[in-house]
């Protein structure tokens, strides 16, 4: 595995991952997604972070995600508020 630190200071607006080139849709591992207010999800996954992002915005968006301060974060400051950081990523598949 290979394991690459993402400044912390640029983030990455979801909002803006559907625009991403092929990076985020054949790497995985690793991620945070950030609120303004400081506090962020970590996960991890062995899809792509688009692939799992999608899955995540499914979910936000029918108000039925399984962490309720993430769901809280995005109905308050909405998918364009929150942020990707990714913490170790890796090829999809290895």
């Amino acid at each position: 595995m290979i394991c690459v630190m993402v400044d912390a200071g640029v983030p990455l607006s979801l909002g803006s991952l559907f625009s991403c080139g092929a990076g985020f849709r054949d790497t995985c591992g690793v991620y945070t997604i950030g609120a303004p207010s400081g506090k962020f999800y970590v996960g991890m996954t062995s899809q792509s972070f688009y692939a799992r992002w999608k899955q995540h915005r499914s979910l936000l968006c029918r108000g039925r995600h399984h962490c309720v301060g993430l769901q809280r974060a995005f109905w308050k400051y909405g998918a364009g508020g929150l942020s990707l950081g990714v913490v170790c990523s890796f090829p999809v598949g290895e």
